[in-house]
């Protein structure tokens, strides 16, 4: 059984300073007091034998699998979780015995909690228990035209370039008015910190020299570039204000046929299972394109605190398979023409991410 869902909607514009973490935390605490079964103060375990697992809201259908006997489940945006874990004292405090993320949040929490000389409260991510590259859903009319304007493949370097133009200066229609990219709020979401990584790092890897890739972006490369602010600015001010709500871009993508964007960042396993549903004349108007470089969410399973997760792992991978992710001996192979997997997640490190989301408060907010 789920437990908790808090409500959706933008963090404070200072969630993952250490000040406003916790004052977080105490919030936190409280809410999964009352959710979970009434253990002592300080007590991250649930019923007997039954770790609590936190679970970031895109992974909320891989929790509802292993809810029922599992682990005892809170599903709360990756931002709120990130924040309490950083700030928390002891791994008691964190009120959870483990915590399913993508691994730049983890490590995110781990360079937080040295800056702040507290104890370690989460290993640094290991190995993932399955991965998804990052992908964009578009109108496939849209797709065909922005492939032409951009020579033929698709970046995220491109769709900058032509965020916020009208679209016949790339090669559309005058009746689709200014090109509309999409991507979550990277404070409160996973997808949005995935995406704004996977964007930035590839304009500032294309722009570097000396074989830069988007993993070796730090933020020096763009408080140094020229170039990399006002393209940066030009895309994130072409997204509609709705999809930074802190809810799911490309669940309303779907919702309203494929006119709320013109292309929307998610995970091929997100995209995979959302248009497996939708209807047909929808599924069919749109285009699932991998941005070059290909980029990865990678989903791992961090215990707090050194908890014995147990059998947690092995049901979390099955339920990580069966919802589209591609994970070791079963789905790393690519179906349909998608592409293999990268050798590593392709994004900035978690320190970076993390300087580049406060850099985006600063645009948009």
């Amino acid at each position: 059984m789920i437990v908790s869902e808090p409500r959706r909607g933008r963090l404070p514009a200072r969630v993952l300073a250490l000040v406003a973490a916790a004052a977080m935390v105490g919030a936190s605490l409280a809410v999964r007091a009352l959710v979970l079964d009434d253990d002592g103060p300080g007590d991250g375990g649930g019923r007997a034998g039954t770790p609590r697992l936190a679970c970031v809201t895109e992974l909320r259908a891989v929790c509802e699998a292993v809810a029922s006997g599992d682990a005892e489940v809170v599903v709360e945006p990756s931002g709120r979780t990130e924040a309490t874990l950083a700030a928390a004292a002891t791994p008691g405090d964190a009120g959870i015995d483990a915590w399913l993320a993508y691994a730049p949040s983890v490590g995110i929490v781990v360079d937080a909690r040295e800056r702040a000389g507290l104890e370690p409260i989460v290993e640094p991510a290991g190995t993932p228990l399955a991965r998804s590259p990052l992908v964009l859903v578009a109108r496939a009319d849209r797709a065909a035209a922005l492939a032409s304007w951009c020579g033929g493949e698709v970046s995220w370097r491109c769709i900058g370039d032509a965020a916020g133009r009208p679209w016949p200066e790339v090669g559309g229609q005058e009746t689709w008015g200014r090109v509309r990219p999409a991507h979550a709020d990277p404070v409160a979401t996973a997808d949005g910190l995935l995406a704004l990584g996977h964007a930035a790092g590839t304009f500032l890897a294309a722009g570097g020299t000396g074989g830069l890739t988007p993993d070796d972006v730090s933020r020096l490369d763009w408080e140094t570039s020229d170039t990399f602010p006002g393209w940066f600015q030009r895309l994130q001010r072409a997204i509609p204000a709705d999809a930074f709500d802190g809810g799911d871009p490309f669940a309303r993508f779907l919702q309203t046929r494929l006119t709320a964007y013109d292309l929307v960042a998610t995970t091929e396993a997100a995209a995979t299972t959302g248009l497996r549903r939708a209807a047909g004349d929808v599924r069919d108007a749109a285009e699932v394109l991998y941005a070059a470089p290909v980029a990865t969410a990678d989903v791992v399973l961090v215990a707090v605190g050194g908890t014995d997760l147990g059998d947690l792992p092995a049901a979390v991978r099955r339920a990580l398979a069966d919802g589209g992710f591609r994970t070791a001996g079963s789905s790393d192979a690519p179906a349909g023409g998608a592409p293999a997997l990268p050798p590593t997640d392709g994004l900035p490190a978690p320190g970076a991410l993390g300087a580049l989301r406060d850099y985006w408060r600063g645009v948009v907010r």
